[in-house]
């Protein structure tokens, strides 16, 4: 778990990667993304956003909602 990464591994950063297997949970990416984020620098941990390079999803909707947050 996140947690626990953080825990031992103590970084200053950390990629954060959401996109091609959440294409079909939409719904859910918003909610898991704000939990990760919100954690991570909680923790004093600067999260790195990473896009996705395809747009299954069309009209790059998981890429939008990355930028927006």
């Amino acid at each position: 778990p996140l947690a626990c990464e953080v825990r031992i591994q103590r970084p200053a950063f950390a990629l954060v990667m959401l996109g091609t297997n959440d294409v079909n949970r939409q719904a859910t990416f918003d909610k898991n993304m704000h939990v990760i984020l919100d954690f991570l620098i909680e923790q004093g941990v600067v999260p790195v956003l990473a896009t996705k390079a395809d747009n299954l999803e069309g009209g790059h909707v998981l890429n939008q909602k990355i930028a927006r947050l």
